[in-house]
């Protein structure tokens, strides 16, 4: 019998953010690169998330596979505030210093 592992990644969300996030994946349902991940996510987000309570207030648990978290990551990108910063450069810039440390 195969051993069935469990997600290793919880994320713990208030419902308003559970509601963003679907929304987030109808969107990207409809765009021709993203929607094959967005529905198959936002299927298994509908399927499996538990709802519960805490503290008195609506919560949403996930767990995500690696794989699952870094392709909701990617989904969550295209929405991310645009800063004219070159924060690549930084890392580059660190790689340069540790080369010659």
């Amino acid at each position: 019998m195969p051993l069935v592992k469990n997600p290793s990644i919880r994320l713990f969300i208030k419902k308003d953010k559970f509601n963003n996030l679907i929304n987030i994946l109808e969107i990207n349902s409809k765009d021709e690169v993203l929607y094959k991940k967005a529905n198959s996510l936002k299927e298994k987000l509908l399927t499996f998330s538990m709802p519960k309570k805490y503290k008195n207030e609506d919560y949403v648990d996930i767990r995500f596979f690696p794989s699952e978290a870094n392709d909701l990551i990617l989904q969550l990108l295209p929405y991310s505030p645009i800063s004219n910063k070159d924060f690549y450069s930084l890392l580059v810039e660190r790689e340069k210093r540790k080369a010659t440390n």
